[in-house]
């Protein structure tokens, strides 16, 4: 098992442009030590018209040498921008996944319970109870469609 890491940068693009942020710019400066800085800059709307726009910078952790610092930051203003706008970043494969196991356990529900009922019919059309020509076809079709899942290979 392997997990790969998703970068924020995209996601903060997506999220600015969805908030319909008037500007969001990756800044890249030396400072006058000569070190390369690298930061985030985002203007928000002004929330009066006619207001001057507010404008928010971001800029890495010193503490993480080894990490991306355009993520770290891309990563700090989602959390801004979450707490202001309230979204939710969704993780795709978890909650696929979730949804396919809780939706493949009904369905194989269903389905057992659909195969015992057409055993059921098929049993008492042998024992000489009445059953519809049409109950029985469908509940042989079933039970064929079962046999085959079962035994591929026929």
């Amino acid at each position: 098992m392997f997990g790969v890491r998703l970068s924020c940068v995209p996601a903060l693009q997506l999220v600015a442009q969805r908030c319909r942020l008037p500007y969001i710019s990756f800044v890249r400066e030396i400072d006058g030590a000569g070190d390369l800085l690298c930061g985030l800059e985002l203007e928000l709307p002004p929330l009066i018209p006619g207001e001057v726009a507010r404008h928010f910078f971001f800029w890495p952790l010193p503490d993480d040498e080894f990490s991306n610092p355009y993520e770290d930051v891309a990563l700090q203003g989602l959390r801004f921008l979450q707490a202001i706008y309230g979204f939710v970043v969704v993780d795709y494969s978890y909650t696929e996944v979730s949804l396919y196991r809780h939706l493949a356990a009904q369905i194989f529900s269903v389905a057992n319970r659909g195969a015992h009922l057409a055993c059921c019919v098929v049993t008492e059309s042998e024992y000489g109870f009445p059953v519809r020509p049409y109950v029985l076809a469908a509940a042989d079709d079933l039970l064929s469609t079962v046999d085959s899942i079962r035994n591929p290979q026929q």
